[in-house]
This record gives C-alpha cells, structure tokens and sequence, in this order.
C-alpha cells in the first residue's frame, strides 16, 4: 500500500509542478504583446524602438523610462484625460528619471497642458 501512496504523491507532484510550467508559458505569452501593444510597434531595443504614434502611446513612455522610442506622427495632446485638471502627468520624476532616448524624427507634440503649480522641475 505504501507503494501506491508514493506513487500518487509523485504523481500529483509532477502534475502540479507541470501546471505550473504551463502558467509560466502562457503569462509570458500574454505579457509580451502588451508591451508591444502600447505601442505601434518596435521592441525598445536601440535598434528596434518603439514607435509612438498618439497621446496614449506618448503616455504609454512613463512606464518603459530606460527604452527607446520613435515618434512617428504629430501627437495632439488636446483630448482627455491629457487637457484636464492637472493636464499631462510628467514622464519621469526626480526619483524615476527618464533614462531612455525619444527621438521626435521631426514631428511635433501640441497642447501640452501641464498644470502643477506646486510642483518643481516639470515637462513632458
């Protein structure tokens, strides 16, 4: 009997450590397209980066500080939330600085709307 016992202990063992491969396989399915998907494309690499196309996209840049980025059009920043209440919240701060490198490739970013009056030391 205690034969048996082993084995089914073992058998539920190496059932749940699979589980537990597939779950590792399928979230680094998921996740890797949703970085991809805030942006119109590119990976963040200096060779690839990531190409920014809107506001959301513009804003999308405060959680990627140390990649790369490529504006590919004229972003307008005059729609909500960016032209409410405070306005843009600045990429980066004092503690999470900006890293990376933005390469505007000749376009430009209108109505930037910043309203901080307490705040020092703010921008895009």
């Amino acid at each position: 009997m205690k034969n048996r016992e082993r084995y089914a202990t073992r058998s539920a063992q190496v059932a749940l450590r699979m589980k537990a491969a597939w779950l590792i396989v399928l979230f680094s399915a998921i996740w890797t397209p949703v970085a991809r998907a805030q942006f119109a494309g590119g990976d963040g690499s200096a060779e690839t980066p990531y190409q920014v196309a809107d506001a959301d996209q513009l804003n999308a840049v405060s959680h990627h500080l140390d990649k790369h980025f490529i504006q590919i059009a004229d972003i307008d920043l005059d729609v909500a939330p960016y032209n409410e209440g405070s306005g843009w919240q600045p990429i980066g701060n004092d503690a999470n600085r900006f890293q990376g490198r933005f390469d505007g490739n000749g376009y430009t970013i209108v109505n930037l709307m910043i309203n901080r009056s307490g705040a020092d030391n703010v921008g895009l």
